[in-house]
């Protein structure tokens, strides 16, 4: 369980705490708890038992907002630290929101309210900016045009390497037994010889996320330092012809 979700808890469990105030507030008025009429008699309390119930119905409000910014940054896939940051943020002023609401500190209890506030906001901004940056990619990958949250220009990325002589029909229909493109992991510690192997691939053309294929004489794409590089590279060898049959990403890690 990442921290939001568990904040998401936390939030839950806070609702009740001035639930319970209410409860002593009741019966320290001298009148049994009734449980037929519960909302009228809660509606008679005066003082710091009207107060906590304030703040327990203000608990409920706020908590479904917190709780689908919560999970709409965790299923964008927004930034971890961020919203674990944010939500942290939110738990803490939740806490703090109904003892000053009690005490009657009302300025702080505001105050209180709009960091609370912030922190649910920002979780929505964390994950929509995601969202966003994803579907932009997603977008020009499949090379479509996309206007994107964030302001940024997209580096052009250089021409595929043109076709050689040795192989002008690699792209011509032909007939044959249809085979699915095999998906390689090669896993191993640095130096083993992972791109070297990689190279005797048919036809291969390196996607490198770092210096690993340095010294091999293959065909690749200029290095790759962002997603945008990364899918747009995709997007020339699935659109545009090439000799190609086998793409090399090196490697994972550096990619991830």
């Amino acid at each position: 369980m990442t921290i939001p979700l568990l904040c998401v808890f936390l939030a839950f469990l806070l609702i009740w705490f001035p639930r319970v105030l209410v409860i002593v507030a009741i019966l320290k008025s001298g009148e049994r708890f009734d449980n037929n009429h519960p909302r009228d008699q809660q509606a008679r309390l005066e003082g710091w038992g009207k107060r906590a119930q304030a703040a327990h119905n203000n608990a409920f409000e706020s908590f479904a907002p917190f709780a689908a910014s919560v999970i709409v940054a965790h299923l964008a896939g927004a930034n971890p630290d961020h919203a674990a940051a944010l939500a942290i943020t939110h738990v803490i002023a939740r806490t703090l929101y109904p003892l000053a609401y009690i005490a009657n500190l009302s300025s702080l209890r505001s105050s209180i309210w709009g960091i609370g506030t912030l922190a649910t906001t920002g979780l929505f901004i964390l994950g929509y900016l995601k969202l966003g940056y994803f579907l932009s990619l997603l977008s020009r990958a499949w090379g479509r045009e996309l206007v994107t949250i964030e302001d940024h220009e997209v580096p052009a990325m250089h021409a595929i390497p043109t076709a050689t002589k040795k192989n002008p029909t690699a792209l011509a229909p032909n007939r044959a037994i249809g085979l699915r493109p095999l998906r390689v992991v090669l896993y191993g510690v640095e130096g083993v010889g992972k791109s070297t192997f990689a190279s005797q691939a048919p036809d291969p053309i390196f996607l490198c996320a770092e210096e690993g294929a340095v010294g091999l004489d293959v065909a690749r794409f200029p290095t790759a330092h962002t997603w945008i590089e990364v899918l747009e590279a995709i997007r020339v060898l699935t659109h545009e012809e090439h000799p190609y049959k086998t793409l090399v990403i090196d490697s994972l890690d550096w990619l991830e």
